[in-house]
């Protein structure tokens, strides 16, 4: 009985440990982009030309495009917002607000835009408003690393 009830103890301890997806400063390039279409649609446009540079050591971002430039300040306190659920636990994904008002793509309006660390593709950042995180708003701009 003891043993069967340290290799209980022993997968719990492993199963409910729970990652963590964070963002990396570096060069990321726009991969791909999703805007609504109607209430409840979204359809894949043509991403547009950005780069996102990131330092999240001096809390700071760049993003540079054909017609496009935007620098700034990354909020000081980060979120942390749980998904990739699994039977029983989730990855909390880091989340930060740009310290801006909006972004405008396309004629797609960002919110309060924030960036978040997808853990179901790492080395992905999404820009998405802010209040996408709890509610449906499928505007979404991913970004890769750039290798």
């Amino acid at each position: 009985m003891t043993r069967f009830a340290l290799a209980l103890a022993l997968l719990t301890l492993t199963a409910c440990h729970t990652d963590s997806a964070t963002l990396d400063s570096g060069e990321y390039h726009a991969s791909s982009f999703i805007a609504p279409a109607g209430e409840y649609d979204t359809v894949e446009m043509t991403p547009p030309d950005w780069t996102l540079r990131l330092s999240m050591e001096a809390r700071t971002f760049h993003i540079e495009g054909t017609d496009f430039e935007l620098s700034g300040r990354l909020s000081a306190d980060d979120t942390w917002h749980s998904a990739c659920p699994s039977n029983i636990s989730a990855i909390d994904e880091q989340v930060t607000r740009l310290d801006v008002d909006a972004i405008e793509v396309s004629g797609v309006r960002f919110v309060a835009p924030v960036l978040i660390a997808l853990c179901e593709q790492p080395g992905t950042i999404a820009l998405r408003s802010s209040d996408a995180l709890d509610s449906f708003s499928p505007e979404t701009i991913y970004f890769e690393l750039a290798q």
